[in-house]
């Protein structure tokens, strides 16, 4: 009996913010945050999340973010007309209010990836990044939005590993020529006191570090009140050191809905629903619309050729076809 009530205990412990109702009480505040990440260039549930999103803001505050990776991997994005404008429109159009740059975001090159910025009609963050010898717009490390009675402050990271004699993103060198990067947990405390600074009621980590960075960040770093990531393609809805880490894997399969109830500047109640937008049903007409005018490329429907084998590092047909695109 002993041990059973021990076992319920950690278990209660472990989730001690989960309310699956979470209704707001008296001097109480209820927030709703749908998040995406690792896109990809993937567009056809837009219409999909426009309409819940826009339902959601019919009935209370709502905060719409992406965690990173917004391009490569769609050639109607990537290389038809201007690289990545499908993907900023669609997400204008939307109602996302901040993303974090994700490292896929340089593929493009520098000159692309300022357009897109400039494109954009909601704010991209980015604290460990120095792009000011660059056409690039230098990013604000992070962004307060104000919705309803609250005031959330989000703080943007990108993952970073040592290549060629520095620290960048995974994206080729050369699309970052004159930007310098910095590991993120070597400048974490240098917002310590951000969530006092800024006087604000919640403080997200908006990362597109991946999962295991995001658990790093919560052990030793825990100024955040909430961590929501990208770059492991991973449903993750956990919590460590008593702050809720949130991910939705990858390609626009999935929106994160999050549910918050904050009283005081302190969560009292969060929920996490994972919604799979090829299971909803609904969409907004008009962007469907767009998205279907985006999609029709005649050239890309042109069978040029057949592959009855499977591709993989492996295989001898693997290797020729990756030497034709490196020779290319």
């Amino acid at each position: 009996v002993y041990l059973a009530g021990l076992i319920l205990l950690l278990a209660l412990s472990s989730c001690n913010k989960k309310n699956p109702e979470v209704i707001a009480g008296e001097d109480e505040f209820k927030l709703t945050i749908f998040s995406v990440n690792d896109q990809h260039g993937q567009i056809n549930n837009f219409g999909k999340i426009k309409y819940i999103v826009d339902a959601a803001e019919s009935e209370g505050d709502v905060i719409v973010v992406s965690a990173g990776d917004m391009f490569s991997g769609n050639p109607v994005v990537d290389y038809i007309g201007e690289k990545g404008y499908p993907m900023i429109d669609l997400m204008n159009r939307s109602g996302f209010d901040v993303a974090v740059l994700g490292n896929h975001e340089f593929d493009y090159g520098q000159e692309i990836l300022a357009e897109r910025m400039e494109q954009a009609e909601f704010d991209f963050i980015l604290a460990n990044a120095d792009m000011s010898g660059t056409i690039v717009p230098q990013p604000e490390p992070y962004v307060t939005i104000t919705v309803g009675d609250l005031d959330i402050t989000f703080l943007g990271m990108v993952q970073t590993s040592y290549t060629s004699g520095a620290y960048i993103p995974a994206t080729h060198p050369l699309r970052v020529e004159g930007i310098t990067f910095v590991p993120a947990a070597d400048i974490m405390d240098d917002y310590s006191n951000l969530k006092e600074e800024t006087e604000s009621d919640l403080l997200v980590l908006l990362s597109h570090l991946g999962t295991g960075t995001d658990y790093y960040m919560a052990e030793n770093f825990p100024y955040m009140d909430i961590i929501i990531g990208g770059h492991s393609h991973a449903v993750v809805d956990d919590i460590v050191n008593d702050i809720p880490v949130y991910q939705c894997g990858s390609y626009l399969n999935y929106l994160g809905k999050i549910t918050l109830v904050i009283k005081e500047k302190e969560i009292v109640s969060e929920d996490f629903e994972l919604i799979n937008l090829w299971d909803y049903q609904d969409y907004d007409a008009g962007l469907a619309q767009l998205i279907e005018s985006y999609n029709y490329v005649p050239a890309l429907e042109e069978i040029i050729g057949y592959n009855q084998r499977y591709i993989n590092k492996y295989t001898g047909l693997g290797c020729f076809y990756t030497d034709a695109l490196r020779i290319a």
